[in-house]
């Protein structure tokens, strides 16, 4: 940033949606003096990042964060009760995305979800739900993509919200079945009587 006037106030700070920054060195605050300049270097492959305030640093370390991906299912019309499989594809660049996620379902069940690589950055599980249930997947990097899809059925049509898009915090999807109505049988007529 070059040279900045004798007395100048400054404040340090990073700022992401994705990562926790951590103040691990030196001060965040101050005052310049004679000569101070202050120059700030992104240091990507050790997720830190350095402020220099003359001969002195400033080093926040950055941890990422964990977020929530909550998948729904819906049915309306008269289903089966059948389970739906679906598959959800996760991408991210980092190179030790965790491949073993936690679950839990709304049905009481829980346990783990083992992702496979499928091309660099890209990884994949699939997993099943019945109707009305709801599967949260956490400790998901935040800022990751992700993409659900339901395997093909019949007999119903099928609507995604919000199924593509980036993981932060908590991140709600839904996947909803609709069945046609069945067609009532009609009443047989009452054959008239011959006089």
């Amino acid at each position: 940033l070059g040279f900045l006037p004798v007395g100048t106030k400054y404040v340090s700070t990073e700022v992401t949606d994705d990562y926790e920054c951590t103040l691990v060195n030196g001060t965040d605050t101050g005052v310049l003096t004679a000569d101070d300049h202050l120059d700030v270097t992104k240091m990507a492959t050790r997720s830190e990042m350095l402020t220099y305030i003359g001969d002195n640093y400033t080093l926040f370390e950055n941890a990422r964060k964990l977020a929530t991906l909550k998948i729904s299912k819906v049915v309306e019309g008269l289903g089966d009760g059948s389970s739906y499989d679906f598959t959800l594809k996760l991408t991210d660049d980092i190179s030790n995305f965790p491949t073993v996620l936690n679950y839990s379902n709304s049905n009481g069940t829980s346990g783990t979800l083992t992702l496979t690589q499928v091309s660099t950055g890209t990884y994949s599980v699939t997993f099943s739900l019945k109707a009305n249930e709801t599967i949260t997947i956490t400790g998901i990097p935040s800022g990751t993509g992700y993409e659900i899809t339901e395997a093909n059925g019949t007999g119903y049509t099928t609507s995604y919200t919000d199924c593509t898009g980036v993981v932060r915090a908590t991140t709600e999807a839904s996947i909803t079945n609709t069945y046609p109505t069945p067609t009532a049988t009609p009443t047989p007529t009452a054959t008239p009587s011959v006089t």
